[in-house]
């Protein structure tokens, strides 16, 4: 059984900050491999939308078998299986000669890196200051996309696409070893107790912040599908967009890297609020006529504040999981949410036809997350229910 002290050692941190940045790898990595896969296999704008809908998909839907296998198998010999299953997948994806083959690699591949990401995200949890994990958790996801996006044009130069599964291949082997320090029976070695200590837990509150969760991504995902789009309708250069773009990167690592720094010197209602304060300048900046200053403000505002604040409303999450069921479900809340964004925001451009209903939509989608958010983080709320339900009780 895992002590506290064995959740937060060293090794156990960097097990979930290393499993975490290397499964999403190709996803992070997108923007390069969507432009190799039309160059080097001449696929068509629908099978590359394909192909990333097979990563994302089979990551997310890992979600269901993931209810069954998490009760009956340790997260360490968890992590070691699909640990294996996921070489081979990516393995097999470097023999693909078919469009159809290397989805059923990639399908193999993305169904272990979810089921891997459910024991990282869980994991984090289970420590005891699990905003500052969250941002481990988020902090390697960056920093690999960040590299990944730098240097596989430049090896995709010398082998091609092949060279993206080999890199994973290599980050993998070299993880493996780490596996071990991942619980040995983490679910049901939970502590009730501590949890209800941290908040007055209640049913309805761990399902309101799991909404919060899916109206952030949602919300997120779709203005930053557009942003490019947004810039283009204003007339602004299409390379000075795409150049603070990759700036933002570095934006994210840092705003990432802070809540694992000060995760708890705070209340976490005041990193919220900070966070979604950012998240509003940003949108309001992109009201109406834009100037490039305007953009470029509201890029880096808007990529920081989402690297910032996440790792504050996943932890609300954990406030409320006793059982790790919740942990589970943020697998395919996240993934859900990131499909849907970018479909539903397409259709208010459409049937807008500008860009100011898709920026007012997500406002009200990030405004409501952060009412969630607060209102599941205030412990006040419950003493009142008790209150009103014992008045309710004598006056029977």
């Amino acid at each position: 059984m895992m002590t506290t002290a064995q959740h937060d050692s060293k090794g156990h941190l960097f097990s979930i900050f290393i499993f975490s940045a290397i499964c999403p790898f190709i996803l992070m990595a997108a923007p390069v491999v969507a432009q190799q896969l039309g160059k080097e296999w001449g696929l068509s704008p629908s099978q590359i939308g394909l192909f990333f809908f097979v990563e994302l998909g089979m990551m997310s839907l890992a979600t269901f078998p993931g209810f069954l296998w998490s009760k009956r198998i340790p997260f360490k010999k968890a992590a070691l299986y699909f640990s294996l299953i996921f070489i081979v997948g990516n393995l097999l994806s470097l023999f693909a000669k078919s469009f159809e083959f290397l989805l059923l690699t990639r399908f193999i591949s993305a169904f272990a890196g979810g089921s891997i990401m459910i024991i990282t995200i869980s994991s984090c949890a289970y420590t005891s200051k699990p905003d500052k994990t969250y941002g481990l958790w988020i902090l390697g996801q960056v920093i690999f996309g960040a590299l990944a996006l730098f240097f596989m044009p430049k090896l995709f130069i010398l082998w091609g696409l092949n060279a993206c599964f080999v890199v994973v291949i290599i980050l993998m082997c070299l993880a493996i070893p780490f596996h071990r320090y991942f619980s040995s029976n983490i679910i049901q070695n939970k502590n009730i107790n501590q949890v209800q200590n941290r908040s007055h837990t209640t049913p309805y509150k761990g399902k309101f912040s799991i909404l919060a969760i899916l109206l952030f991504y949602i919300g997120i995902s779709g203005i930053w599908t557009f942003f490019s789009n947004i810039g283009q309708h204003a007339q602004i250069d299409n390379q000075f967009t795409n150049s603070v773009l990759a700036i933002s990167t570095l934006i994210g690592i840092i705003g990432c890297f802070l809540p694992s720094i000060i995760g708890d010197k705070l209340n976490r209602k005041y990193f919220l609020t900070f966070g979604f304060a950012l998240f509003f300048i940003a949108l309001v900046l992109l009201f109406n006529h834009i100037t490039q200053h305007d953009l470029m403000f509201s890029i880096l505002l808007f990529k920081f504040a989402w690297m910032f604040t996440i790792p504050f409303v996943l932890a609300t999450v954990s406030m409320y999981d006793s059982t790790g069921k919740y942990m589970n479900i943020i697998n395919l809340v996240t993934g859900g949410g990131l499909a849907i964004g970018p479909v539903i925001a397409g259709k208010v451009i459409e049937t807008s036809e500008n860009y100011n209903s898709l920026i007012l939509y997500s406002l009200i989608l990030l405004v409501l997350s952060y009412l969630i958010s607060l209102y599941c983080n205030f412990k006040i709320t419950d003493e009142i229910t008790k209150i009103a339900l014992n008045k309710a009780n004598h006056s029977k």
